[in-house]
């Protein structure tokens, strides 16, 4: 390391520094005593705050200056295991064999292995070499005066071991591995914690023009890079000096990616190659195919032309297993799946149409959006469409028709990811529109199993690589969902929402299933960390997902030969018919169709809606407020105090109007009752203030359709009609709501049409707003009506006599025969009200005001 330039350097001489304080304890000695000054008093300015120095030696300063900073780079060199010829692999586990077969049989290879061994040559062998050494392993080993050893098949050694051989068996005969050692130890228990995950660091994309993460894949070294693919998916929208730039990251530096690769188009794929990890192929919007080498640079090695590549964006690439390592294959939504070679990408080697008629026409192919390809399966690979159907295709077929299998239906829209179970590749995942589905090879009709319909899109999913029965799933809404089949199979096991605050569009599993990576709408990349139980294969648990995956393969199969019956039956029966009535029947409208099934869907929407909204009324608590009325000038004159007393805003005290002072016996008792309402109002509130209070928020949940009631109960004279109707002065609940309903649905007339239900008594529900095509009106109709001694009488036809209650077809309860009357404003309404108000029947109150006795409701 190199020593630091001085730049500036502070020279003092110690006795500069000053004397040294020396401090004693002794009385307070008073030295001069100078009395106050009026006039200097007057004189004299605060000052606050004060700082002055106390320190009698001189004053120094001390600087400081960062040093310059030094940025460190990693750089390694890539070994790879030595020894070997040229046209042998190292990673390939057949020709390693084959090529040791052919060693062993040389006679060097032999007379090498004696030397290293130091083992004298038997006096006799059998034709052919014996490279090999076999050694006693029985714990009880021979002792030095044994003469029988275990040689090679065919040899025989005349005299006791050399040195060597002795030293080795000695060493073998250490540790006896048939005895327990450890025996008295107590088992540990194994805790079974609940599914959890947590975020472990989060990489941001470094442009300020934010991208989408598209794609994501590990390093397939060790894991500890993360390869992010940005793109702008939106055609033509993209924001001008958006960068085209896609970024390599070090797991344990979030701050500057490692590596920024550069491609001519914006990536919206891209997958390390498993045999040599510095080396990715990417798939651009354009639909060109890239090839990198990290140790050449950040500049695309490889790129195929242009007129070969693929006319849309490629949403899928795949490293083939071969011996090479340099074989590709890639996917796009122009309908062709083609595969390269990166040693040559001038034009592909093999090109198939995903055109399911096999007529392998390219404008009758499906656009294909996801790819699956399994190293056990080498000659088969499945294609997911945009038209939410699997293709699944054989590459060795002999024509290019028969290289398209079968197909899988099941979704509604293109389908996002494509995987097989890592455990049971006749299984698949499939992601797409609202659900996630696992299928069977053996049943093409339907998916054995299948998620509920979430309220957001599903963007991506993965099986787990050390659980065949977990996989992970992606939402629009920034869910992270954990589906564990075994433990539950409604819900996910674990649900990790507002992952990220905007939507999630892919996830990458890491090959020990513990990290999981997620890429979002504005490239951001989460890597979070899964719960040991979600990461560790649980007991019994291939064997139970087999026997699920099994059991609902033989349910479907026996529901596809109930529905494979129906049809012909149906078949026989259309078939049977006459061919003039086929003539007869009208052809279906396209156009009818499609809106019949838009006002289906809506109205699936709006029930839903709906739903939701009523359960969270039920669940808001009802307000009850209390309101005290002042004391009557009779009253007063009758000698009759005040017992109700308002504490707060929200509870009445009442005192007790029986209380003796004289009484002894009673002194210590207490004689209040306090109470607790949502509102409380004393004698001074004013007919506004109630309104606002209790009854003002409940006009917007009027004119969205639903009830609203104001009940007013209370024995008699205790306010209630002054409260409903009050006075024309001081207008009561009654009369400001039906100005403010009124004026809701004169602003509002003009997108919805009203029908406004409103009695005394009756509650019923106002019909829902429907959403109407020509002009709109709004109409509120009039009901009256007066339960007095039991007896139902119509306020606004009296004539009638007394009704009776009646159940409906609907079961609905009713007043038979009640009039209705329509009103389009507030004052018909308050007219119509007073009209219905002179007939009513009333009981004298004891207070002599001529109020009813009873309740008034207000719907």
């Amino acid at each position: 390391a190199g020593t630091m330039e001085i730049v500036y350097v502070y020279v003092k001489k110690r006795s500069e520094f000053g004397k040294q304080c020396n401090f004693s304890d002794r009385q307070a000695e008073l030295n001069i005593d100078i009395p106050p000054s009026p006039q200097l008093a007057e004189q004299f300015v605060e000052r606050n705050p004060v700082d002055t120095g106390i320190q009698c030696s001189t004053s120094m300063s001390e600087h400081e200056a960062n040093t310059e900073r030094f940025e460190m780079e990693t750089r390694g060199v890539n070994h790879i295991e030595g020894g070997w010829p040229k046209d042998v692999n190292p990673l390939e586990l057949e020709q390693t064999i084959r090529f040791r077969k052919k060693v062993e049989k040389d006679e060097n290879y032999i007379n090498a292995i004696t030397q290293l061994g130091s083992v004298r040559l038997p006096r006799r062998q059998r034709s052919g070499p014996q490279p090999s050494l076999c050694f006693p392993t029985c714990m009880s080993g021979p002792s030095e005066k044994d003469t029988s050893w275990n040689l090679p098949s065919g040899s025989r050694q005349t005299g006791p071991p050399c040195t060597d051989q002795r030293h080795c068996i000695k060493q073998n005969n250490a540790i006896d591995i048939y005895q327990e050692y450890f025996d008295d130890e107590d088992a540990v228990e194994v805790m079974e914690e609940a599914p959890s995950a947590k975020t472990i660091n989060v990489f941001r994309d470094p442009q300020e023009i934010k991208r989408p993460a598209t794609h994501l894949s590990w390093h397939p070294d060790g894991n500890r890079k993360l390869a992010v693919a940005y793109a702008c998916l939106n055609f033509q929208r993209a924001p001008e000096g958006m960068s085209n730039d896609s970024y390599i990251w070090d797991l344990e530096n979030p701050n500057r990616p490692e590596i920024a690769l550069k491609p001519s188009s914006p990536l919206v794929t891209l997958e390390y190659n498993p045999k040599d990890s510095h080396v990715l192929l990417g798939g651009c919007y354009n639909g060109q195919i890239a090839c990198w080498d990290t140790r050449k640079g950040s500049l695309v090695a490889e790129l195929s032309t242009i007129e070969f590549s693929h006319r849309d964006p490629v949403y899928g690439t795949i490293w083939l297993q071969s011996k090479t390592g340099t074989e590709c294959c890639s996917a796009s939504t122009d309908g062709q799946v083609m595969w390269w070679d990166i040693r040559k990408m001038s034009e592909p080697t093999e090109v198939v149409i995903m055109d399911i008629t096999k007529k392998e026409q390219l404008e009758n192919a499906l656009g294909a959006i996801s790819l699956e390809f399994e190293p056990t399966l080498p000659t088969k690979f499945m294609v997911g469409t945009e038209q939410g159907i699997v293709i699944s295709c054989n590459r060795k077929a002999k024509t290019q028709a028969e290289k398209i299998v079968c197909t899988f239906s099941g979704h509604h829209g293109p389908i996002y990811a494509l995987q097989r179970n890592p455990f049971y590749p006749k299984n698949f995942l499939t992601v797409g529109d609202w659900t996630a589905r696992i299928w069977s090879e053996d049943s093409r009709e339907s998916s054995i199993m299948w998620t509920k319909y979430h309220m957001a899109y599903l963007t991506d999913g993965a099986w787990s690589p050390v659980r065949p029965a977990v996989f992970f799933t992606t939402r629009m809404d920034g869910t992270l969902d954990i589906w564990d089949f075994v433990f539950k199979q409604c819900d996910p096991a674990l649900s990790l929402k507002q992952v990220c605050d905007e939507a999630l569009l892919c996830l990458r599993v890491q090959d020990n299933g513990c990290f999981i990576a997620c890429g979002s709408q504005l490239g951001t990349a989460t890597l979070l960390e899964v719960s040991q139980g979600l990461c560790t294969l649980q007991r019994n648990e291939k064997n139970m997902a087999s026997s699920i995956f099994e059991r609902e393969t033989r349910r479907e199969k026996i529901l596809e030969a109930r529905h494979r019956e129906l049809r012909l039956k149906e078949k026989g029966k259309a078939e049977g018919r006459d061919d003039d009535l086929r003539e007869e029947e009208p052809t279906l409208n396209l156009e009818e169709l499609v809106t019949k099934a838009e006002e289906e869907f809506f109205d699936i929407i709006f029930r839903e809606l709906k739903r939701r909204e009523a359960e969270a009324v039920k669940k808001k608590p009802k307000p009850v407020a209390l309101r005290v009325r002042p004391i009557s000038v009779a009253e007063l004159e009758e000698g009759a105090t005040l017992i109700a007393h308002k504490v707060d805003e929200q509870m009445v005290v009442l005192m007790d109007p029986m209380e003796d002072p004289d009484d002894i016996l009673r002194a210590h008792r207490s004689r209040e009752k306090s109470y607790l309402f949502d509102v409380a109002f004393d004698f001074t509130a004013t007919q506004e203030m109630v309104y606002q209070a209790t009854t003002k928020s409940l006009i917007e949940g009027v004119i969205s359709g639903y009830n609203a009631t104001v009940f007013a109960y209370g024995p008699t004279g205790c306010g209630k009609t002054y409260t409903m109707l009050g006075t024309d002065h001081e207008p009561g609940i009654y009369v400001r709501t039906l100005n403010d309903l009124f004026r809701a649905i004169e602003e509002t007339s003009n997108d919805m049409e009203y029908e406004v239900s409103m009695s005394y008594l009756e509650v019923r529900p106002a019909p829902t707003p429907a959403w109407t095509r020509g002009p709109l009106r709004a109409g509120t109709r009039r009901i009256q009506v007066q339960i007095y001694n039991e007896m139902i009488r119509d306020l606004l036809n009296p004539a009638l006599g007394y009704l009776e209650l009646r159940e409906d077809s609907k079961g609905v309860i009713q007043v038979a025969g009640i009039t209705e009357v329509s009103t389009i404003n507030a004052k018909e309404a308050s007219l119509e009200q007073l009209a219905g108000a002179v007939e009513r029947s009333t009981h004298p109150s004891p207070g002599g005001d001529g109020r009813g006795l009873g309740r008034a409701a207000r719907e």
